[in-house]
């Protein structure tokens, strides 16, 4: 590399003049010890192994395994031909410093390293660290809970299978721990910070060891961490003065409980881990500890001084263990954002000119040769111009080729630093001193220029990554991962991807309920209906407005013969169903935390695309699903229902009356329709029979496979429910809901305003007691709420039940509701779609909250508004008018 040979040219003529230090030698009881049968395929770390006695010292006995450094500038992680086969850790004391750890991150790529035990991490205001995707973040047990500062953070590799790892609880802020699985007995791995004048956290940590089942206590422990101590058994004997009584009783602590649990020291005795920043002293806070059945896995133990990161005293210390792990599967991914596009079209159309489509699909077989032909000549297409994505660099944005070159010189002037660190006043510490606080300098000032250069290039495409910015919120830029899942009764937690998966299909997709009698008359709609009876003819509008990064294709007479024959192919079955975090969340370790989203067949989208139109047009035609149910129509707004529901309280208000709004919400709407009640209620509102038989073949047979993490389940089978993220969702589950809406007896002064899956009812009457009769009616009478509750398999949440008392005249809340055996208290204010209803209609509370989040948005804006480097005006005025006036009302 041309940096480090011009260094060598340029300093060599003043460093031959001075003698290097003499290899230093080890006592005969710290000698290496052998690991038999171990072979290290490492090019660096070929060093002849010599046998050595071990050395037991109350009770504890030492066999210290000393590792040469390798030979700069030689990588000392290369690439591993089998890397499942190697558990590589980098254990750092970071100094609380943001410009360490980003040197660190850029240091430590994904594929040479498995773990980063950090100690003292950067944590910002809001007490997050910093990572990449790359990286799952695992804090203390105690992290956001406990007001004191986090001292230690794991971060584990995505190249490792999520599965083979979970995390340890320990409510400690100075502890993390996970357990990783390997072919035979489970690591545990243990990261710890020790103050230097308190034992608390070590007591944590010898707690948390022995708390293990007497079967893992077996297995294998390794502890890694600044302990904070000095003693003989570790420190250089040149670091005497540090050999206190009051050290070394606090020593003998840690050394006792090491002895308890049978570790034993795998990095070498006399090897520093510190220099100081003033004095330049060499000493051992920093120490690797092992159980003796993981001792001889250990292949390698070293510091690497030339790795050090910048703004930190501490040396890294790097460990191999020779183990086979679980790797993640990371399938290729296609990129159709880089496409030409008409010479993908030029392809397919060539390709299925070989094989014209029919004009008209008469059989099953016609329909399903025809298919393979289409999909086959579409993904020779995919084949041909469709790349495959590159792999996303572990490195920022911001960071160049030329910070690259200076971080290799300013590790090589580390290395020489600390070859001649014997040697006061040695032109390598001054060089390496002044390269490392340009290198510093330069970090800083390419953060800057890159988001300065960013913001002067946003163009109208661009806009919408910063809205993404914005959007984001808050986070540390780690992976984020389905934590072990708490099981409702169950003391353990689900810690496998299997049972988690398992867990999630059981939320996701309740079993249907007991079959209900059903009317057998057909709705006299239905013989008089101008339902279109093939969307065929309406293909090319949703295939038009699908995003060009799909690929497009001749459909029509597929799709037309799907409705004629009444074919739904069971390749259109299988879905893929991708698992969301709900958003603000308290806790992610339970399932109902979570919400699925079904990705389906590209085709069959596009078919239930022109379904959707069809059904939507002849609903509103027909006034099929005529009523309060206002979201999700079109023409319709989420307003219109907040409108609905001011001008009906105010009327009941100018008639001397009093109003009582009960608000609904439905566990798992969506997962829990019951199809055949849904094709009986579209059948009773005039939907004709061809087009619910087609649905019937549709939702009936259904497979998916739940994908979270780097995991995909083997298929379930999917027994009732509506498809969340296929375009007929919402239209099928106004059909679902519309008996519900309906019941409300508009000449009672009932009104029911439906929105999916949250349902407002409004009731007017002269006293409070009439209006909770009417809601109470509502609820239990024949053919009302709870009927249509047991009747369509959907479960009211009546925990999130809220009641609003409203008077203009009122001045408290108001007497409770009381229906059969519950109790619905009333509430001052509640929140209904995104908004704060209050009890008096002053909305109050709502201005308090879109304050709140309007300053927020404002001072997002306002970094990037700035006039010497921002975005132009016209930029931020379409931003700021399409993102923040909704973003104050939700």
């Amino acid at each position: 590399m041309s940096s480090p040979i011009k260094l060598d040219n340029t300093l060599g003529s003043t460093w031959e003049q001075v003698p290097e230090e003499a290899p230093r030698t080890c006592r005969p009881w710290t000698s290496p010890r052998p690991h038999p049968c171990k072979k290290t395929t490492h090019p660096t770390n070929e060093t002849k192994r010599q046998t050595a006695r071990p050395v037991k010292t109350s009770g504890l006995e030492l066999r210290p395994i000393p590792q040469q450094p390798p030979p700069f500038p030689t990588s000392p992680m290369p690439e591993r031909p089998n890397r499942p086969t190697r558990l590589r850790i980098w254990q750092q004391n970071l100094n609380k410093s943001l410009d360490a750890q980003l040197d660190l991150l850029h240091a430590a790529d994904p594929d040479d390293y498995d773990l980063l035990l950090l100690q003292e991490p950067y944590l910002d205001h809001i007490n997050l660290t910093r990572a990449n995707h790359h990286w799952s973040v695992v804090y203390p047990t105690c992290h956001h809970d406990n007001a004191a500062r986090t001292h230690s953070v794991i971060l584990v590799s995505r190249k490792l299978s999520t599965g083979a790892w979970i995390p340890i609880s320990i409510p400690s802020p100075d502890l993390t721990a996970i357990t990783i699985s390997t072919n035979s007995t489970p690591v545990h791995i243990f990261n710890a910070y020790i103050e230097g004048d308190k034992d608390r956290a070590l007591h944590a940590l010898s707690r948390a060891t022995q708390h293990l089942t007497p079967e893992t206590l077996e297995g294998r422990i390794i502890w890694a961490g600044d302990f904070n101590r000095h003693h003989p058994l570790w420190d250089s004997e040149a670091n005497n003065h540090l050999f206190t009584t009051e050290n070394l009783d606090r020593a003998q602590v840690l050394l006792n409980m090491v002895a308890e649990l049978g570790l034993e020291m795998t990095l070498p005795q006399g090897i520093p881990t510190l220099e100081a920043a003033r004095t330049k002293n060499l000493t051992r806070p920093d120490n690797v500890f092992c159980s003796d059945s993981i001792t001889d896995a250990i292949i390698s133990c070293n510091t690497v001084p030339e790795l050090r990161p910048t703004k930190t005293d501490h040396m890294p210390i790097h460990t191999t263990v020779d183990l086979t792990i679980e790797a993640a599967k990371e399938p290729p991914r296609r990129n159709f954002r880089d496409v030409d596009w008409d010479e993908f079209q030029a392809t397919l159309a060539n390709k299925l000119a070989g094989r014209p489509m029919p004009e008209e699909i008469r059989t099953e077989d016609e329909f399903h040769a025809t298919l393979a032909a289409l999909m086959a000549a579409l993904n020779c297409a995919v084949d041909r111009h469709v790349p495959f994505s590159k792999p996303v660099p572990f490195t920022k944005r911001w960071w160049t080729k030329e910070l690259g070159a200076m971080r290799q010189k300013v590790q090589l002037l580390g290395h020489m630093a600390y070859k001649h660190r014997a040697v006061p006043f040695h032109p390598a510490q001054c060089e390496y001193r002044t390269a490392h606080n340009r290198y510093v300098d330069k970090i800083r000032a390419a953060k800057k220029e890159h988001w300065e250069a960013w913001l002067d290039d946003a163009d109208k495409y661009m806009v919408w990554n910063v809205n993404k910015f914005i959007k984001g919120g808050p986070m540390d830029g780690g992976q984020l991962r389905v934590p072990p899942l708490k099981v409702d009764g169950a003391r353990d937690r689900c810690t496998a991807n299997d049972d988690k998966s398992k867990l999630l299909y059981d939320t996701f997709f309740p079993p249907p309920g007991p079959p209900q009698p059903r009317d057998r008359t057909t709705s006299t709609q239905s013989q008089h209906s101008s339902y279109v009876p093939s969307p065929a003819c309406k293909s090319r509008r949703p295939s038009r407005s699908s995003s060009n990064t799909k690929p497009p294709g001749r459909t029509e007479s597929p799709t037309k013969a799907s409705f004629d024959l009444e074919i739904y192919p069971d390749e259109w079955k299988i879905s893929k169903t991708v698992v969301l975090r709900k958003p603000d969340r308290p806790c992610y370790g339970v399932a109902k935390s979570y919400r699925p989203i079904a990705l389906i067949n590209c085709i069959a989208k596009i078919l239930s695309a022109c379904v959707t139109s069809v059904l939507v047009y002849e609903a509103e035609k027909t006034l099929a699903t005529r009523g309060p149910s206002l979201r999700g129509r079109p023409g319709r707004t989420t307003t219109d229902s907040l409108q609905l529901i001011t001008k009906t309280v105010k009327d009941a208000w100018r008639s001397g009356k009093v109003a009582s709004i009960l608000f609904l919400d439905i566990k798992a709407a969506f997962p829990s329709a019951d199809p055949e009640c849904l094709f009986h209620d579209m059948r009773m509102r005039g939907v004709p029979e061809q087009l619910t038989n087609w649905l019937c073949k549709k939702l009936r047979g259904r497979k998916t496979m739940l994908m979270f993490d780097d995991y995909a389940s083997e298929p379930f089978e999917i027994h009732s429910g509506i498809d969340q993220g296929c375009p007929l969702s919402v239209i099928l589950y106004q059909f679902y809901n519309s008996d519900l809406v309906s019941s409300a007896r508009l000449k009672d002064g009932e009104l029911a305003v439906g929105t999916m899956d949250d349902v407002a009812v409004i009731v007017t009457g002269k006293t409070f007691e009439d209006t909770h009769n009417k809601l109470s009616g509502f609820m239990t009478r024949r053919k009302g709420a709870l009927t249509w509750s047991q009747t369509h398999n959907s479960e009211f949440s009546f925990d999130k039940l809220g009641l609003l008392n409203c008077s203009a005249k009122l001045k408290d809340l108001g007497p409770s509701l009381r229906m059969n055996d519950t109790v619905v208290k009333p509430s001052h204010h509640h929140k209904f779609l995104g908004v704060l209803l209050d009890h008096k209609l002053y909305f109050h509370e709502h201005v308090a909250y879109a304050l709140a989040k309007g300053t927020t948005w404002v001072l997002q804006f306002r970094r990037l508004a700035k006039s010497r480097f921002g975005l132009t005006f016209g930029l931020v005025k379409r931003l700021h008018q399409q993102n923040p006036d909704p973003a104050y009302l939700s």
